[in-house]
């Protein structure tokens, strides 16, 4: 009898260390779920920040694409405005050699 005593005694210490171990590992179960939660919320940020991020990069696209039609329209009307000049160039000394050739004219009807 006294052998199963010492078997009872034996097994309820190997019970008690079993319940301490199973309180660790369910410490540890809750400590990861709470990180892991924490993770969870954490992921949840970055992805925020990164769909504004896409956002402002989708914006910034958005604008360097009008700014490229800007600059192209910009240099058309320049190149437009530049072959107008050239033209009024040529028309002005076309008029100024008209206005030497009618003085020419003009002055051989002066009187002296």
């Amino acid at each position: 009898m006294e052998h199963v005593v010492e078997i009872v005694a034996s097994q309820e210490q190997k019970l008690s260390q079993t319940g301490t171990c199973f309180e660790t590992v369910s410490k540890g179960i809750r400590e990861s779920l709470g990180k892991m939660e924490h993770i969870q919320q954490q992921s949840g940020v970055l992805d925020e920040a990164r769909n504004q991020m896409m956002n402002m990069i989708t914006s910034l696209s958005a604008i360097s694409e009008e700014n490229a039609a800007a600059s192209e329209e910009t240099a058309s009307s320049t190149a437009q405005l530049n072959e107008r000049v050239k033209q009024m160039t040529k028309e002005a000394a076309v008029l100024k050699e008209l206005a030497a050739d009618l003085e020419s004219q003009v002055g051989m009807f002066k009187m002296q």
